[in-house]
């Protein structure tokens, strides 16, 4: 008898557990993102200067990256292709490229720059010339995020850039 009681108070206790769980992490996740002040910034003796600081009233993409990673170079023609159609707009990418070895990034930008051409609202980085907040930092490639014009940020991806988050820079521009 007492086995049966106990066996029925642990399963109600488990059950509130798990519910309160549940509306915790539903709470977390319907509350909007926090103002936050990142660190996005090239070294002194990076031969590109950028600071996000100065990006501010602009939407930003930072996408992480590297040479040998096939998702990621998938997605680099719709990156380039994004940022020419919103060229009027107030839009930057920021492609941090996380390569072992610089001249594999080198070689990568001499062939894009070649065929395509330079476009200011497309910024290539190489990670070892910048600092970069943790909250911006993923082992994982590809990673995005997507900061608003208030330096907030609004979204992030890992893995595969999904459709939606076009729609969710769209949104962000005036």
């Amino acid at each position: 008898m007492h086995a049966h009681r106990f066996q029925a108070i642990l399963s109600l206790f488990l059950v509130a557990h798990f519910f309160c769980i549940d509306a915790t992490a539903q709470t977390n996740k319907a509350q909007p993102p926090a103002f936050v002040s990142p660190v996005v910034r090239t070294t002194p003796e990076s031969p590109q200067p950028f600071d996000l600081d100065t990006m501010k009233g602009k939407v930003v993409l930072i996408f992480h990256w590297r040479t040998d990673c096939p998702v990621c170079l998938d997605k680099m023609n719709e990156l380039r292709s994004n940022v020419a159609g919103w060229r009027a707009k107030p839009f930057v990418i920021v492609a941090v490229n996380h390569d072992k070895s610089r001249q594999s990034f080198q070689n990568y930008l001499q062939i894009t720059t070649a065929v395509d051409g330079a476009n200011a609202q497309l910024i290539y980085l190489y990670s070892k010339d910048v600092a970069i907040d943790s909250l911006y930092q993923s082992e994982r490639l590809p990673t995005s995020y997507i900061i608003d014009g208030q330096k907030a940020l609004k979204r992030s991806y890992v893995g595969r850039i999904p459709a939606e988050a076009w729609d969710d820079i769209a949104e962000l521009l005036p």
